[in-house]
């Protein structure tokens, strides 16, 4: 009996050593740690994310161009600072930045007069407070409070300026992809001061970046450095 025992507990044994089991047949095909999207190596050189070959930077690039709701010709709100230059062929440079997650860049070369705000990697707001540069409806530094509002109707809503020095005009679109944009000019009572168009809460403080200036001649300086570029 004990034989007859041990002749079948052999035959179950090599059964098993020879059979499959009832769970999935191994793959014959890489494996995990063969996947590039999984693996820690460095992706070969022609594999690893890089920028493409830099073009010069353009004095004219920017010049001829229109402040909207949601930027500045070929740069809107929602950018990074290399993708702004990508796109419109101009270098950007930090004018004394506070920060790094606030602080403003102006084209250099460029129209003077125009600053972005970055905040937080991206740029969400764009002052003009110089030169002729205007909106797509042509108002601008110069134009009448009154220009503004008989443009925009109840659109725009007219308020004393936080800082007590003539009024502010907010234009509110109508547009609801636009919902979060406005456009605010300054005024000294008869005429825009300056203006700027961006996302809120960005655009509504005159002052954005915590212990900032307000943007006055922003222009390069000792302490301006190059964000992008060549």
């Amino acid at each position: 009996m004990f034989g007859r025992m041990a002749i079948i507990v052999g035959g179950l044994v090599l059964a098993t050593a020879c059979g499959g089991s009832d769970g999935p047949a191994a793959s014959s095909g890489p494996s995990p740690s063969s996947d590039p999207s999984t693996s820690t190596e460095a992706p070969p050189e022609s594999m690893a994310s890089s920028t493409t070959e830099s073009q010069p930077c353009t004095s004219d690039a920017l010049e001829g161009g229109s402040v909207s709701t949601v930027g500045y010709d070929e740069i809107t709100f929602g950018m990074t600072v290399a993708a702004a230059e990508e796109a419109s062929g101009v270098c950007l440079a930090a004018d004394r930045p506070e920060s790094q997650d606030c602080y403003f860049v102006v084209p250099v070369p460029g129209p003077s007069g125009l600053a972005f705000l970055v905040t937080e990697g991206t740029i969400e707001r764009v002052d003009v407070f110089g030169g002729d540069i205007t909106t797509r409806s042509g108002l601008g530094i110069g134009s009448t409070q009154q220009a503004v509002i008989d443009q925009f109707g109840d659109r725009v809503s007219v308020t004393p300026h936080p800082r007590g020095r003539g009024n502010q005009l907010v234009f509110v679109p109508q547009d609801e992809t636009d919902a979060e944009f406005r456009v605010v000019f300054e005024t000294d009572g008869e005429q825009v001061t300056r203006f700027r168009s961006g996302r809120r809460p960005q655009v509504d403080r005159p002052r954005p970046c915590p212990g900032g200036e307000e943007l006055g001649s922003v222009a390069p300086s000792s302490t301006t450095t190059v964000v992008g570029g060549p």
